[in-house]
């Protein structure tokens, strides 16, 4: 039997190629969906995208690509990964770092081993698969001027558009093997990859909404001093990005236990003792908190200026 695919070949009565990416499947009812806030918005645009891409009269014209734009720390790669999983599809989270080969070609030839694997797994699950690129923006995919790229950028460029522009390639019995790009800046991105027909776009902007049911789910108050603590905070950092709200709680969840870890280092188990405890959220601890992660800036120490003693 001959095959586009090597890894998809038979290699022996019984034996099969083991797998090299399994590490990046998450299945359907993974954690993580019970776990986080789920936007509406950006979940039904990622619904539309993915039922193009297994109805039978509109995967050969179907745009591949899905690219997600917006700020950092807005929950953009969490929310796609969380609306494919609640749609039945398996999700293969990629980082840009796995297309950074060093020999001319590499990054090619590892996404084809990626698709070729994906196919494979989706197959022996029956499930349908999509990959979702995290920060796309940062691979070597990136051709602007501001950003180092070599022949594999290029290279990386045509096999995505080519793969946009043959649907049927990578295609399972559940449908195409489709791709969703996470951006903050796309704009050293060439046009041809993600223009009309090839790509659809979303811009996610959380609501304030969006915001506040993040932040109540995710410190999730049990009392009425408790909700009236959370009400507050929410309202003094109604600015802050999405990510705000779960590096708050790990902050709380910190000074708490630094409280139960005084006299030292401690050994293992006292320490899993500490950060195992349900801490209450209390107004001291929360507020010192925010304040700490409101003063977290990036300086420059090298160009820093003291004044003289």
């Amino acid at each position: 039997m001959t095959t586009h695919f090597p890894a998809l070949a038979s290699n022996g009565a019984g034996h099969r190629e083991p797998y090299r990416y399994a590490h990046l499947i998450r299945r359907p009812g993974d954690a993580v969906t019970s776990q986080r806030f789920e936007f509406e918005r950006l979940s039904q645009t990622v619904r539309s995208f993915l039922s193009y891409q297994v109805g039978q009269s509109t995967r050969d014209e179907a745009a591949r690509a899905l690219w997600v734009q917006g700020r950092p720390g807005e929950g953009k790669s969490v929310g796609c990964i969380i609306a494919c999983l609640n749609a039945g599809f398996a999700v293969a989270v990629v980082s840009p770092g796995l297309f950074a080969g060093e020999t001319e070609g590499k990054a090619v030839e590892v996404l084809h081993d990626l698709l070729a694997e994906l196919m494979r797994w989706s197959i022996e699950n029956e499930l349908p698969v999509v990959v979702i690129i995290d920060d796309f923006d940062l691979s070597t995919a990136n051709i602007g001027e501001n950003t180092g790229h070599t022949v594999n950028s290029q290279l990386l460029v045509n096999e995505f558009m080519a793969l946009a522009d043959h649907r049927h390639r990578y295609r399972t019995p559940y449908g195409n093997i489709a791709f969703i790009f996470t951006v903050n800046d796309a704009t050293g991105m060439r046009e041809s990859l993600h223009r009309s027909g090839r790509a659809i776009w979303y811009d996610h902007v959380p609501t304030a909404e969006d915001k506040a049911n993040i932040a109540w789910a995710t410190l999730a108050p049990k009392t009425s001093t408790e909700r009236a603590l959370v009400d507050a905070l929410v309202r003094r950092h109604r600015k802050q990005p999405v990510a705000f709200w779960k590096a708050l709680q790990l902050r709380m969840q910190a000074l708490h236990a630094h409280q139960l870890l005084q006299g030292g280092m401690p050994d293992k188990a006292a320490i899993d003792r500490a950060y195992g405890q349900n801490f209450p959220l209390t107004p001291d601890i929360a507020w010192q908190a925010a304040k700490e992660l409101r003063q977290h800036r990036v300086r420059s120490w090298i160009t820093q200026r003291f004044g003289r003693r």
